[in-house]
């Protein structure tokens, strides 16, 4: 879906070493991308990345619990905001200036 909907293709794709990665570099090399990958078993190189999916996975819950795509897609922005914007992040041990109240 990426190919049809964008105008322009990426020069660089980055992943891990997951095998749903894996099966498209094929693909990304045929339209000239440059499939740069992680070693395996090193989740270090992407730190930010692991920790958001981590606690994504733990925070969010079952994705299975909505009866449609639509409630899916829906919870997942909500959450995604919720992340972004008012979540207290422990790497900088704050909230978003976003998020306090004017005084």
């Amino acid at each position: 879906m990426a190919f049809k909907n964008r105008k322009v293709l990426p020069q660089y794709f980055h992943s891990d070493q997951g095998s749903e990665y894996r099966c498209i570099a094929p693909l990304l090399s045929q339209n000239n991308i440059l499939v740069s990958m992680s070693p395996k078993a090193s989740p270090f190189y992407n730190g930010s990345q692991e920790s958001f999916f981590g606690r994504f996975k733990i925070e969010f819950g079952d994705p299975d619990r909505f009866d449609t795509s639509e409630e899916l897609i829906e919870a997942i922005y909500l959450y995604l905001h919720y992340y972004n914007n008012l979540r207290i992040h422990s790497r900088i041990k704050m909230r978003l200036l976003l998020d306090y109240p004017k005084q």
